[in-house]
């Protein structure tokens, strides 16, 4: 049984309060939980080198999240990057040409989990609400390379946690039908009658 909610989807510097449903405690006993935390960033990268000298211009946008709950903490970052061998400037300030690039769809991710199966952690999964998880975002970008160079980041993030519940289903016992009620009273009628037989 898996539960997902996502954050919505902006520019970097956000917060949001991630809920996933308790673990409904009729299904049977929970025995372990496991908790998904996912991460990314995408945009576009540009650059111009305004140099008169070419080089090697390296560029990375990145969004770092930190979730909090109860019950779990951790810090990851989604970093995309992009490296580009520009010529001198070419007297166009276009983020195109000898002298300059711009990548779309520039991607970073990242991923974790945790599996937890203590008692005390569990507790906090199980009723008929919603376990809530805290979300910040922090944009950044670096750069380096030539000493004069135009450089612009356009980027958004989103996040996502995924909880499973893994249980033990309570066992229900067993029925009899109504045909096996039936043949347990012919089976009493037939001992009454012996009974009588020797009765007589």
């Amino acid at each position: 049984m898996t539960y997902t909610d996502s954050g919505a989807t902006q520019v970097p510097n956000w917060t949001d309060n991630l809920l996933v449903s308790q673990f409904d405690s009729s299904l049977g006993t929970l025995d372990s939980v496991t908790i998904t935390f996912s991460g990314y960033n995408t945009g576009t990268l540009s650059v111009e080198n305004l140099s008169a000298g070419g080089g090697l211009m390296e560029l990375a946008g990145s969004a770092t999240f930190s979730l909090s709950s109860s019950v779990w903490n951790f810090t990851g970052s989604a970093v995309a990057s992009h490296s580009f061998n520009a010529g001198a400037f070419d007297g166009r300030y276009d983020y195109a040409g000898t002298s300059g690039a711009s990548f779309t769809n520039a991607t970073g991710s990242y991923a974790n989990s945790i599996t937890l199966t203590s008692p005390a952690d569990l507790s906090a999964f199980i009723g008929s609400g919603d376990v809530s998880f805290a979300v910040v975002t922090t944009g950044g970008s670096s750069y380096s390379g030539t000493g004069a160079a135009v450089v612009e980041f356009h980027q958004v993030a989103g996040a996502n946690v995924s909880i499973q519940y893994n249980y033990s289903q309570t066992s229900v016992s067993s029925v009899p039908e109504p045909e096996s009620y039936a043949l347990l009273l012919a089976g009493l009628a037939a001992i009454g009658v012996v009974k009588r037989r020797r009765r007589d």
